[in-house]
């Protein structure tokens, strides 16, 4: 009953001011930690990039598009103005209209082989850059694992929560592609003999 009635003493006009600033100071952040990264710094993510590249191609085929519809047009005016009904003039027309949508398939064809080679590229960058990140963090792990391992190798005893600790580490360390190590040939093979006390 009396968390109902605390319920009522709220200020919901405050509560609704607090988290619209909250909301409003979050957006700043989101916005000032882009423009730090991609105006300042001028790294671009994946997605911007592509982006970026399919936008450029969509310019790219809308202006050609809008200039064969242009000289489409003007063969049109010019067909109906001058009222040129001889075979050889019609005939010309339908080979340029032709020769356009070839232009154009060209042009479509060429476009998807760009965007596949983007996408290979960008894949092969971003696995790339994962596979730093993985050695990076297998670095630190396997920096941590021996400091523990150094402690509890000296006093010969542990207790459950640092043992938990340290699987878990071990853990993290392989799902990262961690293998083949001290970790697995000493650490690993130790840490089950060491005496399991309460308290260190």
């Amino acid at each position: 009953m009396d968390s109902i009635q605390q319920l009522f003493q709220i200020d919901w006009k405050a509560f609704g001011i607090t988290i619209f600033l909250v909301l409003l100071g979050l957006q700043t952040c989101i916005k000032l930690f882009q423009w730090f990264l991609f105006d300042l710094l001028g790294i671009e993510t994946k997605s911007m990039r592509l982006k970026k590249h399919e936008h450029e191609l969509l310019i790219e085929t809308a202006n050609e598009l809008k200039r064969l519809s242009e000289k489409h047009k003007e063969d049109m005016d010019s067909f109906s103005n001058n009222r040129i009904h001889d075979r050889e003039q019609s005939f010309s027309i339908q080979k340029e209209l032709i020769t356009s949508q070839e232009n154009i398939s060209k042009l479509i064809n060429s476009l998807e082989k760009k965007l596949t080679e983007m996408q290979d590229n960008t894949n092969k960058r971003f696995k790339e850059n994962e596979e730093k990140e993985n050695r990076r963090v297998q670095a630190e792990l396997k920096d941590k694992i021996g400091q523990s391992y150094r402690y509890y190798h000296e006093v010969k005893k542990i207790n459950d929560i640092e043992m938990e600790t340290l699987e878990g580490l071990i853990k993290t360390y392989e799902d990262y592609g961690g293998k083949n190590s001290f970790v697995h040939s000493l650490v690993q093979k130790e840490m089950y003999t060491w005496e399991h006390i309460d308290k260190i």
